[in-house]
Protein backbone atom coordinates (compact mmCIF):
# COMPACT_ATOMS: atom_id res chain seq x y z
CA UNK A 1 0.00 0.00 0.00
CA UNK A 2 1.19 3.94 -0.34
CA UNK A 3 -0.64 5.05 2.42
CA UNK A 4 -1.50 7.98 2.16
CA UNK A 5 -1.77 8.00 -1.91
CA UNK A 6 -3.51 5.51 -3.79
CA UNK A 7 -3.91 4.34 -7.34
CA UNK A 8 -5.30 7.87 -7.96
CA UNK A 9 -2.19 9.80 -7.15
CA UNK A 10 -0.25 8.01 -9.85
CA UNK A 11 -3.21 8.61 -12.22
CA UNK A 12 -3.37 12.53 -11.36
CA UNK A 13 0.69 12.35 -12.16
CA UNK A 14 0.45 10.77 -15.30
CA UNK A 15 -2.22 13.01 -16.36
CA UNK A 16 -0.37 15.81 -15.38
CA UNK A 17 2.96 14.37 -17.31
CA UNK A 18 0.58 13.69 -20.15
CA UNK A 19 -0.72 17.63 -20.31
CA UNK A 20 2.54 18.94 -20.10
CA UNK A 21 3.81 16.92 -23.07
CA UNK A 22 0.72 17.33 -25.44
CA UNK A 23 1.73 21.61 -24.30
CA UNK A 24 5.08 20.80 -25.48
CA UNK A 25 3.98 19.38 -28.69
CA UNK A 26 1.69 22.04 -29.78
CA UNK A 27 3.52 24.61 -31.90
CA UNK A 28 1.24 27.44 -32.50
CA UNK A 29 2.67 30.39 -35.28
CA UNK A 30 0.91 33.09 -33.18
CA UNK A 31 2.20 36.00 -30.93
CA UNK A 32 3.84 35.19 -28.09
CA UNK A 33 0.69 36.10 -25.75
CA UNK A 34 -1.77 34.46 -28.02
CA UNK A 35 -0.15 31.34 -27.81
CA UNK A 36 0.50 31.54 -24.47
CA UNK A 37 -3.13 32.07 -24.07
CA UNK A 38 -3.99 29.21 -26.84
CA UNK A 39 -1.75 26.76 -25.04
CA UNK A 40 -2.86 27.36 -21.34
CA UNK A 41 -6.56 27.03 -21.87
CA UNK A 42 -6.21 23.65 -24.41
CA UNK A 43 -4.07 22.25 -21.07
CA UNK A 44 -6.61 23.69 -18.52
CA UNK A 45 -9.52 22.10 -20.74
CA UNK A 46 -7.76 18.90 -21.16
CA UNK A 47 -6.72 18.72 -17.39
CA UNK A 48 -9.88 19.34 -15.99
CA UNK A 49 -11.85 17.09 -18.30
CA UNK A 50 -9.36 13.64 -17.91
CA UNK A 51 -9.20 14.80 -14.28
CA UNK A 52 -13.31 15.11 -14.19
CA UNK A 53 -13.94 11.78 -16.51
CA UNK A 54 -11.30 9.76 -14.83
CA UNK A 55 -13.43 10.48 -11.42
CA UNK A 56 -9.73 11.35 -9.93
CA UNK A 57 -11.35 13.32 -7.15
CA UNK A 58 -14.75 12.73 -5.53
CA UNK A 59 -14.70 16.55 -4.69
CA UNK A 60 -13.81 17.87 -7.65
CA UNK A 61 -16.29 15.69 -9.61
CA UNK A 62 -19.26 17.16 -6.76
CA UNK A 63 -18.32 20.44 -7.77
CA UNK A 64 -18.82 20.37 -11.39
CA UNK A 65 -21.78 18.34 -11.37
CA UNK A 66 -23.05 21.30 -9.26
CA UNK A 67 -21.96 24.01 -11.08
CA UNK A 68 -23.48 22.51 -14.18
CA UNK A 69 -26.47 21.78 -12.33
CA UNK A 70 -26.98 25.27 -11.64
CA UNK A 71 -26.11 26.51 -15.54
CA UNK A 72 -28.68 24.38 -16.62
CA UNK A 73 -30.87 25.05 -14.19
CA UNK A 74 -30.42 28.45 -15.15
CA UNK A 75 -31.10 28.30 -19.02
CA UNK A 76 -34.11 25.90 -18.48
CA UNK A 77 -35.30 28.93 -16.15
CA UNK A 78 -35.19 31.47 -19.43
Amino acid sequence: KLQPFSIKTVLVLLVTLMCLFLDNLLDLNFGFYLEIALKSTFVFILYVALTYFLKLSDDFNRIVDKSFHHIFAFIIRK
